[in-house]
This record gives C-alpha cells, sequence and structure tokens, in this order.
C-alpha cells in the first residue's frame, strides 16, 4: 500500500468521525518543550530542544482523532506533521487501542510513512502494564515492512507518576536488524502543568537524559 492511500484512508476516516454529533465529543490538547526528541530511541532532533503540539479528540463511541506537529532536525526538513483516527474499546478485561497514523515531512524528501497500532493495558490499583505493535507496511519510501513491539508500566502515586518502556525495532532502524530501545522516568503534575524527567538508553543511539515540560489545555 502507497503512503498517498494510506493518508487518503486516513483522511477519509477522520472526516467520517468528525460527522458525529458535536455533543458526543471531547478533547484536549498539549503544548510541550523537550530537551530531545526521542523515537524509539534515537534522535529526530539532532540532540537538540524540540517544540511540540498535539490535540486529541474522543467520541462517546469509542473512536479517537489525534494531530501532532512536531520541530525535528534540519536533515528531517524541521519539522513533523502527524495525523491518526482510530478506536478505544475494553474487552477480555483489557483496555484495547487500534489506530492508523501517518506522519509526513514536508520540507523533506522519502520519509512520510504510515503505520497501524494495537495495544492494550490493564490496570491493577495505581499500576497500569501496557504492551502495543506498531506495524507499517511496505510502502513509497519503505520497501520492506516493519515491525515495532513495545511494553511498558506507569505508577501513578498522587500527583508524581514513574513510567518505564522498553521496544524491539525490527529492521527500519537497521537494515536488516533488531535494535532495542528503554526508557525510565518520573513526573510530577502540577495542575495543567506536568515535568518529567526520563533516562533513555537505545541500540541506535547516543543514551541520555530528557526532560519534558508540558501544558495541557483546557
Amino acid at each position: 500500500m502507497s503512503m498517498h492511500r494510506g493518508m487518503a484512508f486516513l483522511s477519509a476516516l477522520a472526516c467520517s468521525l468528525a460527522a458525529t454529533p458535536a455533543y458526543a465529543f471531547s478533547g484536549e490538547s498539549t503544548l510541550s518543550i523537550v530537551s530531545d526528541y526521542r523515537w524509539r530511541g534515537l534522535s529526530y532532533s539532532d540532540e537538540d530542544p524540540s517544540l511540540q503540539v498535539e490535540a486529541t479528540g474522543w467520541f462517546e463511541s469509542g473512536a479517537w482523532l489525534w494531530g501532532g506537529l512536531n520541530t525535528v532536525s534540519d536533515d528531517l526538513g524541521g519539522a513533523e506533521i502527524g495525523l491518526g483516527a482510530g478506536y478505544d474499546a475494553s474487552f477480555a478485561t483489557l483496555d484495547w487501542s487500534f489506530g492508523v497514523i501517518g506522519y509526513t515531512y514536508p520540507d523533506a524528501d522519502d520519509y512520510d510513512y504510515f503505520e497501524m497500532d494495537i495495544s492494550a493495558a490493564k490496570g491493577f490499583g495505581p499500576f497500569s502494564f501496557s504492551a502495543g505493535v506498531e506495524y507499517a507496511p511496505a510502502q513509497d519510501n519503505y520497501d520492506r515492512a516493519n515491525t515495532y513491539t513495545w511494553i511498558g508500566f506507569d505508577l501513578q502515586l498522587a500527583r508524581w507518576n514513574v513510567h518505564g518502556h522498553a521496544g524491539n525495532d525490527d529492521d527500519l532502524i537497521e537494515p536488516g536488524g533488531h535494535t532495542t530501545d528503554y526508557s525510565i522516568g518520573v513526573g510530577r503534575a502540577f495542575a495543567h502543568f506536568a515535568a518529567d524527567l526520563s533516562f533513555v538508553e537505545a541500540e541506535s543511539d547516543d543514551s541520555t537524559w530528557v526532560l519534558r515540560l508540558s501544558h495541557t489545555f483546557p
């Protein structure tokens, strides 16, 4: 499937979901600055700070829409735009999320792609455990399919949050091979503001500490 067909499908799906009555819709947006934009452990901002904006809307049916804009390195064109749509549901004692997300880099060539995501989460009091698969089929800019699998945990203690993540990338970052990434961090919420400090370790790039400061609206 080509990137163009994937983005056309995303646009059609988003328009279909947007036709849901307004009273069934809620949403929020977040403005963040991070000391280094890390994607699967790889720095997308050339180890420089990145400004990030994202918005998510949810329908009572469980459907959702997502959009994001991130500053990235000059090699990637300076900007990354994401658009996604999907559905959340609870069954078999787990909370599931299914989605299709596309990314475009307007001022760079041969980087646009889309992927299909599925994840499941289970809460035990303040603990939450999750796992997911992100699958990108072969498309215009990538001649091989790619699968990224991950697991994570989250511990919520009042306004404090401790979280961890481990992932494995198959073939995209290292053609013909696998790369793994890990992170562990702690965050603190202050009303609509939040601060988070994470240590990121990856085979694809240098390890680093990443500081994130964010504000959520409304």
